[in-house]
């Protein structure tokens, strides 16, 4: 398969999710370990276990993939694929592109008037994994947001949304992660693209994998520097929900017009969620 760049950072995530969860006398996995893992699994070939032999050298190879100081070679990001989608840290869909093209994401780009990447403080300030927990009729809902680069001056976003009725207090990633992969009874995942305008504005085009049902966020709020380079560890974003198909909008006469817009600000309240940036242990 092709190893696109999209494909190797989820690779990079999933790889460092099973070296945090799969914990020996409660500490990260050793890297050797983890290689061990992989050597031993059923679905990596014999042919390849053979020819890697030393856990210690392909240790070393994924701890600086990891680190994203290097990049394996095709042969052992095969056997890295095939031992995560055995242990269920992968699935197909998770091996594909995003469905909107990178070109689309730049035009997008240039459409918004986008200054040059060394100019955008989302580029950095807003890059990397985001959490929002709200309550829903005694269900939690729980998002997470992931941002990461693309190429020069693109922005990818993939979200997934969990739901449970058990209750967690916990805010570490790997314990969260544990938590909704045992209490989630759905799940739902989005990829899209953020873009940023040149005045800081920061919209994300978004669309459902399963059954392509689009949507539009923009980020109302989030706690960058004013040009500063500091990451954001907040943001408030508004996250309409998708109206159905088929829906129409249907004119309102003068009375009814005034009526419909008392309710307007509490419904939009709704829509605006709040992000907090998560940080591994």
């Amino acid at each position: 398969m092709e190893y696109t760049d999209p494909v190797l950072r989820r690779l990079r995530d999933r790889l460092i999710r099973y070296r945090s969860e799969a914990r020996t006398n409660g500490r990260k996995r050793p890297w050797h370990r983890v290689a061990m893992d992989i050597l031993d699994a059923e679905s990596v070939s014999p042919a390849y276990n053979e020819k890697e032999g030393s856990s210690e050298i392909l240790g070393e190879a994924l701890r600086r993939f990891a680190a994203g100081l290097q990049t394996p070679t095709v042969e052992r990001l095969d056997a890295i694929t095939a031992f995560l989608t055995e242990q269920h840290y992968l699935s197909k869909t998770d091996l594909g592109e995003a469905q909107a093209p990178l070109d689309a994401a730049r035009q997008l780009a240039a459409f918004f008037g986008e200054a040059a990447p060394r100019h955008l403080p989302a580029r950095d300030a807003l890059c990397g994994q985001f959490l929002a927990v709200r309550t829903d009729g005694g269900r939690k809902k729980y998002v997470l947001l992931d941002v990461s680069p693309v190429g020069n001056n693109a922005l990818q976003v993939e979200e997934t949304e969990h739901n449970t009725s058990a209750v967690t207090h916990t805010r570490n990633p790997a314990e969260l992660r544990r938590f909704l992969k045992v209490a989630s009874t759905a799940m739902e995942k989005r990829d899209g693209w953020m873009i940023e305008a040149p005045r800081g504005q920061v919209i994300i085009f978004i669309r459902d994998r399963l059954n392509g049902e689009a949507n539009v966020y923009t980020v109302v709020a989030d706690d960058r520097e004013a040009g500063g380079a500091n990451a954001a560890h907040n943001m408030h974003m508004l996250r309409p929900v998708p109206i159905a198909g088929g829906a129409r909008i249907v004119p309102l006469g003068r009375q009814e017009s005034a009526e419909a817009e008392t309710p307007v600000p509490g419904f939009l309240s709704q829509m605006i969620w709040h992000f907090s940036r998560q940080e591994e242990a």
